[in-house]
């Protein structure tokens, strides 16, 4: 992991919250709204689609909860985002080979590519997290 960003990002150590929230965001709409249209082309049945939607719609929710509370806590904060986001990447995977049979090679691609992408964020919330926790405690 790249240290630089993990101290810069441990400076404005909410940053990776409000990171997330975005992108949970995105993750929501592409896959209640985009991929639910697309469905044929994707491969993903909509059930799958509404619920796999519905993780990041709870993660924005949780992201803003934490993001009002005060700084003392970020670091547990940024913990359990990123083991949420590691579940949402399990259950991902999980119900993609459930589904193998129908989902075509871009649903695939999609849904793998998500799963870099958040896995990768929930390590760097991680290593935030860990860096936050060492500095307040040498503080």
């Amino acid at each position: 992991m790249a240290s630089h960003l993990v101290n810069q990002l441990t400076s404005k150590s909410k940053t990776p919250l409000r990171i997330d929230a975005i992108g949970a965001l995105l993750s929501a709409f592409l896959l209640g709204v985009v991929l639910v249209r697309l469905e044929g082309f994707f491969g993903i049945p909509v059930n799958v689609l509404y619920m796999l939607a519905s993780m990041p719609c709870f993660f924005v929710a949780l992201d803003f909860f934490f993001l009002t509370k005060t700084n003392e806590r970020v670091d547990l904060y940024l913990r359990i985002i990123a083991l949420l986001n590691i579940s949402y990447c399990v259950m991902s995977l999980g119900l993609i080979i459930a589904h193998l049979d129908s989902i075509s090679f871009w649903g695939l691609s999609y849904i793998i590519g998500e799963i870099i992408v958040v896995f990768g964020l929930a390590r760097l919330e991680l290593h935030v997290a860990m860096k936050v926790k060492k500095d307040n405690h040498t503080v």
